[in-house]
Parts: C-alpha cells; sequence; structure tokens
C-alpha cells in the first residue's frame, strides 16, 4: 500500500509538472503577472524536469545497479543488514521476521535429528539477514567449546527471550517445543506491528499527499488571484 501510494504521488506529479504546469505558466507570463514564490519554485523544478527528465531514469538504473552489485559483496551486504536492523519503525519488524525464521527452522531441523551445530550451519542460510547470521555463528562456535548458548553476548541483535528459550530447551531435552514458542510468538508479533505500522504510515503518506496537492494548488491559484487583481486596476 504505502509503495503504491508512493509511485502514484511521484507519477501524478511528473505528468502535472511536465504537461500541465508549463501551460498555465506561459499564459500566466504572458500578461506580466508578477509570479509568487511556489510558482517560481514549481516552473523551476518543472524546467529541470522538461530539461533533464532523461537524467532520472538512466540515473535511476545506473543506482540501483550498482547498489545490487555492491550489497553482493561482503562489506556492502553487512552495511545493508546492519542499517536495515537500524531503519525506524521497520528495523524492529525486519528482526522479528529474522529471529521467527531462525526459532521455527532450528526447532525442525533439531526435533528431525540433525545435531545441533549442523543445524545452526543450515539456520545461518535462512534468517535473511547477515547480521543476524553472524550472531549464530557465535552461538554455535559456544556451543561446540562447551559454551552456554543462553548466555547473551553483549552486542547481540537478539533479544534475551530467544537465548532463555534456547537453554532450557537444552537443559530439558525439549528444544522443539521452545522454539516453536519463540517462533509463534514472534509470529504474532510480525503480524501485530504490519497492522500497526500501515496504521502510522497512513497520516504521514496523507499529510505527504496533502502538502504536494497544496503546493500545486498554490502554484496555480496565486498567480490566477494576481491577475484578476491586475485586470480590476
Amino acid at each position: 500500500y504505502p509503495i503504491m501510494v508512493i509511485v502514484a504521488m511521484v507519477l501524478a506529479s511528473t505528468v502535472i509538472l511536465k504537461f500541465v504546469v508549463p501551460r498555465f505558466l506561459d499564459f500566466y507570463t504572458h500578461f506580466g503577472s508578477k509570479l509568487p514564490f511556489p510558482t517560481r519554485l514549481l516552473m523551476a523544478v518543472a524546467g529541470v524536469i522538461g530539461r533533464f527528465w532523461w537524467v532520472l531514469p538512466i540515473g535511476s538504473v545506473g543506482i540501483g545497479l550498482w547498489w545490487w552489485r555492491w550489497t553482493k559483496t561482503p562489506p556492502g551486504e553487512h552495511w545493508r543488514d546492519r542499517m536495515i536492523l537500524r531503519l525506524p519503525l521497520v528495523g524492529i519488524l525486519f528482526l522479528k521476521v529474522s529471529v521467527s525464521r531462525f526459532a521455527r527452522l532450528f526447532g525442525v531441523l533439531f526435533s528431525a535429528g540433525v545435531p545441533a551445530t549442523s543445524a545452526l550451519d543450515t539456520v545461518r542460510l535462512g534468517v535473511g539477514n547477515v547480521i543476524v547470521a553472524e550472531e549464530i555463528d557465535a552461538m554455535r562456535h559456544r556451543l561446540t567449546t562447551g559454551g552456554s548458548v543462553s548466555l547473551r553476548p553483549v552486542d547481540a541483535v537478539m533479544p534475551e527471550l530467544v537465548y532463555q528459550m534456547l537453554g532450557i530447551g537444552f537443559e530439558s531435552g525439549d528444544v522443539e517445543r521452545m522454539m516453536s514458542e519463540v517462533a509463534r510468538h514472534y509470529e504474532q508479533e510480525i503480524s501485530y506491528d504490519v497492522r500497526r505500522l500501515t496504521d502510522r504510515l497512513q497520516p504521514i503518506l496523507l499529510a505527504m499527499l496533502a502538502s504536494g496537492v497544496l503546493l500545486l494548488a498554490l502554484s496555480v491559484l496565486l498567480p490566477m488571484w494576481n491577475l484578476i487583481s491586475l485586470f480590476r486596476q
């Protein structure tokens, strides 16, 4: 929904600035009407779009290809996934998705008889985030060296609940049930967070849309008011 609204806003603004606004502005300048600041600003934007419209698609494709290739490198992938977890509003949602995948996959593999270290090797490939995968690697290292998997590192990103439930599962011999509870808990939180995120984004998108419409309206109506005043004189 947010992506559809943003794309619609961009397309509508581009069409208006490219084809509609220049005709109105030519009409206003023909009568020598003094243009207000919103109109001059819109004229500048329309002029840039009219002259350099080809830069937008070419630049977007070029930046997209560069970004795609860079995020395939280890430094780029590491930076991207860390920034994703730090995003406001949605960062915690991506983390909960990775945590629920970890819990669900590890519980299924361990219950199928796969050794814990081998299960962690497989799970790290399915969490969808390099930062979480590195934390799983550290967990596997502690497990192979006789350390406690319930001890949460200081720089860990996964919640304390995951480590506590994992430790209880190993101590009680019921890892599958503990991990199933963790996965169910975070899947419910993800569903709730998605609904709450949509509720938060709607007023933000509405404010953006209203601001754009207000700017376009002022840019068109203010010169018209000046023309009416000029004709009265």
